[in-house]
């Protein structure tokens, strides 16, 4: 918690108030109680990723690109119009069919 001041962690698991944080609906709809909503925020972060996966995001991230399913970006890109997946290069080897069976 102290390496990210600027976190809303703290103030949603009820460690600390946060007079400057307004509740998002989405973290109002996990419970109906403030202890309720604190232990299922959580319980979210209760797994460690997959440092591949990590990898994996930052690398999408930096690209401006989906991380996710195939399906999840199939909705995002009908959504926001845009592409989600790496578009392949084609390289001059891969043109002729060199190594193509």
């Amino acid at each position: 918690m102290d390496s990210n001041p600027w976190s809303s962690y703290a103030a949603n698991v009820s460690v600390c108030t946060d007079r400057l944080l307004t509740p998002h609906p989405c973290f109002r709809a996990l419970g109906t109680t403030a202890s309720q909503r604190a232990e299922r925020y959580r319980g979210l972060f209760g797994e460690t990723l997959d440092p591949q996966e990590i990898a994996e995001f930052r690398a999408m991230s930096r690209k401006e690109l989906a991380f996710g399913s195939d399906r999840f970006k199939d909705d995002v890109e009908v959504a926001a119009e845009r592409r989600t997946r790496a578009v392949k290069r084609w390289t001059s080897r891969s043109k002729s069919g060199a190594g193509v069976s």
